[in-house]
C-alpha cells in the first residue's frame, strides 16, 4: 500500500505536465480560427478523459502515461486572437439579459426608454406694437394749418353766481299797432322798437330780437365783443331782409341790450332813443344811455338808411338787490327825467312784474303818443344747489 500511494505520487504530476505539453503543442498546430479551448462541451470532455486516465494508471498498476483516450488527444480549436478595435462584450445582467449579438435568448429585450409626449406647439406671442409718438409740427400762432382757420383753444367757461329775475309789460297805446318787441332770460334782457312811419318796422324788432336770442353766449370770455357781434349781425339779417323784399325796404328798429356775466358785470349795448337805467341797491337810479336822436330823427338804428352801425356800450358791477329799467321813447317822451327816476325809485319794493305794470300804467295816463314797452330786472343770487 505504501509503494502504490508513492507511485501514485510520482505520476500523478507527470500525467498533468503532459497534458500540458500536449495541449500547447496542439494550440501551436491548430488553425487560426480554431479556439484553443474549444466549446464548453468539448472542455468538458477532456477533463473527463483526464479523470479516466489518472484512474487507468492507479488500478492496472503501470505508471499513468500520456491520455491515449482519443478525447485526449483531439486537438482543440482555437479562436484567432481579437483585435484591438474589436467590439466590446457586453456584460449580462444578473438576470441574464443577452448581449446584442444574441438571437436565441428567452429573455425579453431592455425596454425602450420612456416616450416622452412632445410639449404642445404654442404659436409665439407677438410682441406689441408700439406706435412711434406723432409730434405736430410747432407752428406760429398766427399760422392756419392749410385748408382750416385757426381755432384757439378754448378754456372751460366759468359758472354764473347771479341771474336776472325778469318781467316785461307792453301797450300799443294810441297806436293802430304794436311795434315793439322784448326779451327777458335769466341773463339777457333785450328790448326793440320798431320805427314808425316806416313799412314792416314790426318785423324788424322781432328780427333783431331773434339773432340776439339765438347768437348770444351770456358766458363768453369776451362779453362786450359779445354784444357788439350780435348788434351787427342783427343790423346785417335787417338789411339784407329788407333788399329781398322790396315791401320792406328801410324797415329799421331801435334796440338796447343787457347781459350778466358769470364774474359780476352787467354789460350793455345801445343803438337808438329807447333808454336803460340803473338803480343799485342802496343807490338813486341813473340812466346809462344817451339819446341817439335829434327832434325826433334817429342818428343811428338797426337797418335803414345806416350803412354802417356802431353801437354804444356800458358795463356796471352788479350786486344782489340791484334793478335794470329799459324803456322805449314811449315811457321817457311823456314824462320828464326826474319823473321817470322818481318812478324806479318809488317802485323798488314792488315784485319785477308790477313794477313793470305800473310804469307802463303811467306813461300811458302821462299821455304817451307811441308804444310803450318797459323791462324790470332785478339782481338776485342763484342757489349754490
Amino acid at each position: 500500500m505504501g509503494t502504490w500511494a508513492i507511485v501514485l505520487a510520482v505520476s500523478f504530476p507527470l500525467v498533468v505536465i503532459a497534458v500540458v505539453v500536449l495541449a500547447q503543442r496542439s494550440v501551436r498546430q491548430s488553425p487560426p480560427g480554431d479556439s484553443p479551448l474549444g466549446t464548453p462541451a468539448k472542455v468538458a470532455e477532456k477533463k473527463v478523459a483526464e479523470k479516466a486516465a489518472v484512474g487507468a494508471g492507479t488500478t492496472d498498476g503501470t505508471e499513468s502515461g500520456p491520455a491515449t483516450s482519443p478525447h485526449a488527444t483531439q486537438e482543440l480549436p482555437i479562436s484567432p486572437a481579437a483585435p484591438q478595435n474589436a467590439e466590446p462584450v457586453v456584460p449580462r445582467s444578473p438576470l441574464g439579459s443577452p448581449g446584442p449579438d444574441s438571437a436565441s435568448s428567452n429573455l425579453a429585450p431592455p425596454a425602450p426608454p420612456p416616450a416622452t409626449r412632445p410639449a404642445p406647439a404654442t404659436e409665439p406671442v407677438p410682441a406689441p406694437i408700439t406706435k412711434p409718438e406723432l409730434v405736430p409740427p410747432v407752428l406760429p400762432a398766427t399760422t392756419p394749418l392749410p385748408g382750416r382757420t385757426l381755432v384757439k383753444p378754448t378754456k372751460p367757461k366759468p359758472k354764473h353766481t347771479m341771474r336776472f329775475d325778469s318781467a316785461g309789460e307792453t301797450s300799443r297805446g294810441p297806436r293802430e299797432r304794436n311795434d315793439d318787441t322784448w326779451l327777458v332770460r335769466p341773463h339777457l334782457l333785450v328790448i326793440a322798437d320798431g320805427v314808425g312811419g316806416k313799412p314792416a318796422g314790426k318785423t324788424a324788432a322781432d328780427l333783431a330780437v331773434r339773432t340776439f336770442r339765438d347768437t348770444v353766449d351770456t358766458a363768453a370770455e369776451f362779453p362786450e365783443r359779445e354784444l357788439v357781434s350780435a348788434v351787427e349781425l342783427a343790423h346785417y339779417a335787417i338789411v339784407e331782409q329788407s333788399r329781398r323784399d322790396p315791401a320792406k325796404t328801410e324797415m329799421a328798429c331801435t334796440l338796447d341790450a343787457a347781459s350778466l356775466h358769470p364774474d359780476g358785470l352787467v354789460i350793455g349795448a345801445h343803438v337808438g332813443d329807447s333808454r336803460v337805467y340803473y338803480r343799485p341797491w342802496d343807490g338813486l337810479a341813473v340812466p346809462l344811455t344817451t339819446d341817439e336822436a335829434v327832434e325826433g330823427a334817429l342818428l343811428q338804428s338797426l337797418g335803414g338808411v345806416t350803412t354802417q352801425v356802431k353801437p354804444e356800450t356800458w358795463k356796471q358791477r352788479a350786486q344782489p338787490g340791484d334793478r335794470v329799467v329799459l324803456a322805449t321813447d314811449g315811457l321817457w317822451s311823456a314824462l320828464t327825467d326826474t319823473m321817470v327816476t322818481a318812478l324806479i325809485m318809488g317802485t323798488k319794493h314792488l315784485t319785477p312784474p308790477d313794477a313793470a305794470r305800473v310804469l307802463v300804467e303811467t306813461g300811458l295816463y302821462a299821455g304817451a303818443t307811441d308804444n310803450v314797452t318797459v323791462v324790470v330786472a332785478d339782481v338776485v343770487e342763484l342757489d349754490p344747489r
